[in-house]
């Protein structure tokens, strides 16, 4: 908040800090947002306070109370809540991405990150010079995008780009302005583009070192890994408005390179995991020809239901493929799209839940060292995680993540699709070697596979066949 404050002028700023009453017991400190009550009590002991702004006041130990006790119009010459100005958004009482359900929890703050939204949300549009223009509405505000704010410049979410070779044992690190560093860069290899999802960064994830590590062990490839962590973080709505400024960057890398190093946009796969597969869909959007994007489980909290512009599309890329692994409902928990997005779309396990997440539970708090919040988190984001790790394995494993055709889940268990064709041009191939499947002929194919629940996650198909012997007996006379 005082960032965005300052953002929209030269202000003095003062934060209080009173955590460490704050962890007192609920009756010593009454309720965590009594803070707004502060104000109030503040406003009594001083003359002509200019303005007090209560963020959603407390209603434990206040509600119905003398105004003594209370935040009340007295305590300032302008008070925007309680009687001078009072707004009730949405009705003042559930707000829209709000729920009990702790997914959606996590995934969308309360009113104060929302006042933040507030600061930032005018003008409608923002342009940042060669990266383009960034409207505000239109389809970018909907039912499904309730709070639709404009992105933050991009020296803020200051974007990197960590270069990995065979050539180097450490990456080359540059930003946009600085793609003359990338001295490792050959316009003769494929290049990859690595692009992390919400509160995740480029430098430090496991997941995106294994991802490296295989695909160089498989080619000498040129790897990009896209670190867009400032822009990623709460409230999550920021981070869906930050990603089509960190997509545009990336375009514009694609293009520094074509004219400077005389690369080809046919050259480079973009893989994006959550926000991520959105943000390479940007980027698609901005580079003609583009040869490949790889959705792994795409956003599904603002993208679900909308336009194509505002999501990965199969218009994106010459080929998009798509892995679905959390694609439940998002009241149910799901954080991934369920829709097709892409020429490919893969349900490995019908695409909701995954072998081996529902047994996380309190394995996940335990590893966590008894930290609740982040063994939760390990726990709930188990199947949106599983994408990128299909597709890890997928890379250099032998075993191949063969996928039938089928109109739903329950019809390919019951065993009702099983041909591939002839020549298997039927079927696809789920994860790095989806580009040696051919693209449907006829829209909305999904294709549907099983994976075990532990590494290798690839199961070999097998048919097993049974035969039973008939003996013919001779009557007896």
């Amino acid at each position: 908040m005082a960032y965005e404050l300052l953002r929209r002028g030269n202000f003095n700023i003062i934060c209080v800090d009173w955590k460490k009453d704050d962890k007192t017991h609920i009756t010593e400190r009454i309720y965590a947002r009594d803070r707004t009550q502060f104000g109030g009590y503040i406003g009594k002991r001083l003359n002509k306070l200019g303005r007090i702004t209560g963020l959603d006041p407390a209603s434990p130990y206040f509600e119905s109370t003398h105004p003594v006790v209370r935040l009340d119009p007295s305590d300032a010459i302008f008070t925007r809540m309680q009687d001078h100005v009072d707004f009730y958004p949405n009705g003042g009482t559930r707000q829209p991405g709000c729920s009990d359900n702790i997914i959606e929890s996590i995934l969308y703050e309360d009113i104060t990150e929302y006042s933040m939204s507030l600061i930032n949300l005018w003008p409608a549009i923002k342009c940042f010079g060669e990266l383009g223009c960034f409207p505000v509405d239109g389809p970018f505000r909907s039912a499904q995008r309730p709070i639709s704010v404009a992105p933050f410049a991009p020296h803020v979410i200051n974007s990197n780009f960590l270069l990995y070779t065979r050539a180097s044992i450490s990456p080359q690190v540059f930003s946009l302005d600085g793609v003359a560093n990338a001295t490792f860069f050959s316009a003769w290899r494929q290049s990859k583009v690595i692009i992390h999802g919400f509160q995740e960064d480029g430098f430090s994830k496991e997941w995106i070192r294994q991802m490296v590590g295989a695909l160089l062990r498989k080619a000498d490839f040129n790897v990009f890994v896209v670190d867009w962590a400032n822009g990623a973080q709460m409230p999550y709505h920021q981070a869906v408005a930050n990603a089509r400024v960190v997509g545009s960057i990336v375009a514009r890398l694609i293009r520094v390179l074509q004219m400077s190093r005389n690369a080809t946009s046919e050259s480079f796969h973009l893989i994006g995991h959550s926000l991520g597969a959105h943000i390479a869909g940007y980027a698609g959007q901005l580079t003609a020809r583009l040869g490949r994007i790889t959705g792994l489980d795409p956003a599904q909290p603002y993208f679900e239901n909308t336009a194509e512009i505002v999501r990965l599309d199969p218009s994106d890329a010459s080929l998009v493929d798509v892995i679905h692994t959390d694609a439940a409902p998002l009241w149910r928990g799901g954080m991934g799209m369920s829709k097709q997005c892409g020429h490919l779309d893969f349900y490995p396990n019908g695409g909701k839940s995954q072998p081996g997440c529902k047994k996380l539970g309190m394995k996940a708090f335990f590893n966590e060292e008894n930290n609740f919040v982040f063994g939760m988190r390990q726990w709930l984001t188990c199947n949106h995680k599983r994408a990128y790790t299909l597709f890890t394995e997928s890379i250099g494993s032998e075993c191949l993540f063969i996928s039938i055709p089928c109109r739903s889940y329950s019809a390919f268990r019951r065993g009702e699709c099983f041909k591939c064709g002839q020549l298997g041009q039927d079927c696809s191939l789920m994860g790095f070697k989806a580009d040696g499947s051919n693209k449907p002929s006829r829209k909305s194919i999904k294709y549907f596979l099983h994976t075990s629940s532990r590494t290798p996650h690839c199961r070999k198909r097998a048919i097993k066949l049974e035969f039973q012997r008939f003996f013919r007996l001779k009557p007896s006379i």
